[in-house]
């Protein structure tokens, strides 16, 4: 199955958030999953994606054009997709995913698991979305 994670760029300003990024990775990697990401190697994308391939796990990382040349991809990744724009990103993101799930990020992570559960309310997304609500981040 393909857990499409969202998350941000920077590890957040408690420990518990890494913590939850590395028990997601674990549990993907654990279970054969393989993990769609946004391609980073910062903040809690790093963590997530450096968990999942510590115990051999597969990544697919999609990145626009514009961060891949600010050498802020990931290189170590399964697979890397590079895309022309955000939405590009998103809308791959979301195709490739069986299952959609949020960890603690920024408005951007918040856009992501917004779009795929309003598409899930009227019919345009079967899949699971999921707010991993580490310490009551989404409340």
């Amino acid at each position: 199955m393909n857990i499409t994670v969202y998350c941000g760029a920077s590890l957040g300003n408690d420990s518990a958030y890494q913590a939850a990024a590395k028990k997601l990775g674990k549990w993907i990697a654990d279970g054969q999953h393989t993990l769609v990401y946004g391609g980073g190697k910062l903040g809690l994308m790093g963590v997530i994606v450096d968990t999942v391939l510590a115990h051999q796990g597969k990544v697919i990382g999609i990145i626009p054009q514009f961060l891949q040349d600010r050498e802020v991809s990931h290189p170590n990744l399964t697979k890397t997709v590079v895309v022309e724009s955000m939405s590009e990103r998103k809308n791959k993101m979301i195709e490739l995913g069986d299952a959609y799930i949020a960890l603690p990020g920024g408005p951007g992570t918040l856009e992501e698991i917004a779009e795929v559960i309003s598409w899930a309310r009227i019919g345009k997304n079967n899949n699971p979305c999921i707010l991993f609500n580490e310490k009551g981040y989404f409340d």
